[in-house]
């Protein structure tokens, strides 16, 4: 039987890093702890050991490239076949289990599975970031509210977020979709429509991002460039 692990990659937010229990049997989890924050380390660090899950800490430079690159170094040293990448804010549902789970003892799994038509949250709809990440707040009313919030329910508007309509696409891809007026903006401009073009060409013609989560020891032989501060994941596809 094929082994596959959960690696769950947290910076912050020992709210959402203790939902990963939640959803992930204890046996198939590993919390990767990578952050500047030496307080989530020692509270991420110390809620491990508690509930004895495994867990590394990783050397953090602030980007999520170098985050993901320490994720893949553990997953290649270790014994496990197939890995699923889980970002720390991510719900992970018992359908995914399912299917990731079921492809891993498939006759003949994939090297890498990305996720289509991605749900996601317009977080300016009761979802406050500020309530569910500030886990070292001395102020006790900020606290209170976040302990109340649902971890295990999204708070906002879900939607296919990254879904374009053709009208989108064609102002990206013909430049509009950023006003210029000066050096600057049309550097902004020219670079926003290339990378619009890269995406409609490499990825399905509709998403402006699309991340790859489930992988083989031959897929995580890919590394993120530490140079990218966001889009990491459409770029690696």
């Amino acid at each position: 039987m094929a082994k596959l692990k959960y690696y769950a990659l947290c910076c912050r937010g020992m709210p959402a890093t203790k939902r990963h229990l939640t959803r992930i049997p204890k046996a198939d989890l590993v919390i990767v702890i990578n952050s500047q924050n030496s307080d989530y380390v020692t509270e991420a660090t110390n809620w491990c050991v508690s509930e004895s899950i495994e867990h590394y800490v990783t050397a953090s430079d602030g980007t999520p490239s170098t985050g993901k690159n320490s994720v893949f170094d553990l997953f290649t040293a270790s014994n496990n076949d197939y890995m699923v990448l889980v970002d720390g804010d991510d719900f992970i549902t018992p359908h995914g289990l399912y299917i990731y789970d079921t492809i891993a003892q498939s006759a003949s799994p994939p090297d890498a599975v990305a996720l289509e038509f991605q749900f996601g949250l317009v977080p300016n709809n009761n979802y406050n970031t500020h309530l569910l990440h500030v886990d070292e707040s001395s102020n006790a009313s900020v606290r209170d509210a976040r302990d109340k919030l649902n971890q295990d329910h999204i708070h906002g508007w879900g939607l296919r977020i990254f879904q374009k309509p053709y009208e989108w696409w064609a102002a990206a891809l013909d430049g509009t979709s950023v006003p210029h007026h000066d050096e600057f903006t049309e550097q902004c401009s020219n670079m926003h429509r290339r990378l619009m073009t890269h995406e409609h060409e490499y990825i399905n013609g509709w998403e402006s991002h699309l991340r790859i989560v489930f992988y083989s020891k031959a897929g995580a032989a890919f590394r993120f460039d530490p140079e990218l501060l966001v889009g990491e994941d459409t770029m690696q596809y």
